[in-house]
């Protein structure tokens, strides 16, 4: 993992936003192949910043973008060991880097997508 400036950091985190902002056109257009192209799109990328950085907390991206990664990880179910990667970073990181109910959403997401029940009921 490199290093990255606060300026790479900044350009990152505006990154993570806008893949955000077409996660939600995508769903709101309510058209699921759409949808899924851009969950697809978005996976990699997330991926991509994750092997750069680790996971985008607060510290690195602020409290938006680490939100809006949670939020593209949510959609990732086309990729479930993905989704369990990104839950042990998140579960890893230091008190207040991440939203705990970004880690309950997202635990009983992937358990209810692995048909076990949900941990938190969210």
């Amino acid at each position: 993992m490199e290093i990255e400036s606060e300026r790479q950091l900044a350009i990152i985190a505006s990154e993570i936003q806008q893949m955000a902002r077409e996660d939600q056109e995508a769903r709101t257009a309510g058209i699921p192949e759409k949808t899924g192209e851009v969950d697809d799109h978005n996976k990699v990328k997330l991926e991509e910043i994750i092997d750069r950085i680790g996971w985008p907390t607060k510290s690195k991206v602020g409290a938006e973008a680490a939100h809006d990664a949670w939020l593209l990880v949510q959609h990732a179910d086309q990729d479930p060991a993905f989704q369990r990667r990104c839950l042990k970073l998140m579960s890893d990181e230091k008190e207040g880097e991440i939203e705990k109910e970004d880690i309950a959403y997202l635990d009983d997401r992937i358990r209810v997508g692995e048909g076990q029940p949900q941990l938190y009921g969210t």
